[in-house]
């Protein structure tokens, strides 16, 4: 029996829309995996990006740490009672009176 050429155009037809589909959706998981792959790689970048800027941040806290240490050792000695004396004497000029120049005043 014999099929007529309408018969064989209509599941040539059919065969090539069945090869566009699988082609159709074989493109959409090379694309989703393509997809996935390049996301990934982004997210590794930025995980990397993040991990060199945090080292940066935790050297620069530690340079502020060691900074601050040492500006409140400066700042304690430079508040000592010896410091401001020799200050006032050095830079100032000035000295303690003469227990003769004191004259004390007594309060009502």
């Amino acid at each position: 029996m014999t099929f007529g050429t309408g018969t064989t155009a209509s599941l040539r037809l059919q065969e090539l829309r069945n090869k566009e589909g699988i082609l159709a959706k074989a493109a959409l998981v090379l694309f989703l995996l393509v997809g996935a792959a390049i996301f990934f790689v982004w997210t590794r970048s930025q995980v990397v990006d993040l991990g060199l800027k945090m080292s940066e941040l935790k050297k620069t806290e530690n340079q502020e740490l060691r900074r601050n240490q040492m500006l409140t050792v400066e700042k304690e000695t430079l508040k000592s009672a010896e410091r401001i004396e020799q200050y006032a004497r050095e830079r100032l000029g000035m000295a303690y009176p003469d227990p003769r120049r004191i004259k004390s005043i007594e309060g009502k």
